[in-house]
């Protein structure tokens, strides 16, 4: 490994690239190997039931990586070329291991897919990501009804829910995820959407106060209303905003705090609450 801290830049990278190059060789290898262990039935020989269950217990690979290497495998030996395809990178076995699952699915409707028309289908999904994959296969199976909308209850705090996503509504969620990554790079899609929907609601909010104070502004008339005489003052003069629960006391500013009154019952409401001897000095 100290050697590689000595290499230059240049030769970093060529000696990457030859690696990469080298593992896609060595994989598409490996599917011959793992074809030929099959034929003779080895790993029935060394106690396993099966060649999957030999390549996670003895192996070591994951499931999904078994999974991967044994449909390339199948997929090889009907269309040989697809080789070299996996050893120049133009497919991957992701890709394969799709397009195979696509052709079972098919068989499954009894619409068997050709040898040529799989050729073909492979041609569709080189140099593509997974995702790409995808849709590129779900163009091919034809548009069919989306799965219901559903959540589940998973724990006292969490609910799993499933729903059907546009993937233009994707493509906005990763912007949005993409301008909030400073905050947080590693965001999953829970927390994604709870923080859009403190952003949403903090919107929603000033915009309600701003709509609130300006109705109580435009309003343009003094709400109060004697207690003794039940008389409406409703003067246009002098009119100040006043906090209902001042905010000496702890009162916010939020819409339901606030009224309009004219100078003089703002004054009245301030000696009401504060006394006349404390808000004498200010209104006299």
């Amino acid at each position: 490994m100290n050697e590689i801290s000595k290499l230059s830049d240049t030769n970093l990278i060529s000696e990457v690239k030859r690696l990469v190059s080298e593992e896609r060789r060595l994989t598409a290898d490996l599917l011959h190997y793992l074809c030929e262990v099959r034929r003779r039935r080895l790993f029935a020989q060394y106690g396993y039931p099966s060649l999957f269950t030999f390549c996670v217990k003895y192996l070591g690979y994951t499931e999904a990586q078994t999974q991967r290497r044994l449909e390339a495998m199948k997929a090889m030996i009907e269309i040989p070329e697809i080789e070299e395809k996996i050893k120049d990178g133009a497919l991957s076995l992701t890709a394969v291991a799709q397009a195979q699952s696509y052709f079972r699915s098919q068989e499954k409707e009894d619409r068997p897919v050709s040898v040529e028309a799989k050729r073909e289908v492979l041609l569709s999904l080189e140099n593509k990501t997974t995702r790409e994959c995808e849709r590129e296969l779900i163009k091919l199976s034809g548009e069919k009804p989306l799965p219901q909308e559903k959540s589940k209850l998973v724990s006292q705090t969490h609910t799993q829910v499933t729903m059907n996503l546009p993937h233009i509504l994707l493509e906005k969620l990763e912007r949005i995820k993409s301008l909030l990554s400073h905050k947080n790079p590693n965001m999953t899609q829970a927390e994604l959407l709870n923080a859009m929907a403190d952003i949403v609601l903090r919107e929603i909010d000033q915009s309600r106060r701003g709509v609130s104070v300006a109705r109580i502004v435009n309003e343009r008339k003094c709400s109060y209303v004697s207690p003794i005489t039940g008389e409406k003052c409703q003067s246009s003069y002098f009119l100040e905003i006043d906090h209902i629960i001042p905010k000496a006391l702890g009162g916010d500013s939020r819409p339901e705090n606030l009224r309009l009154l004219c100078k003089t019952h703002n004054q009245l409401a301030a000696i009401e609450v504060f006394g006349l001897k404390k808000m004498d000095p200010f209104i006299n």
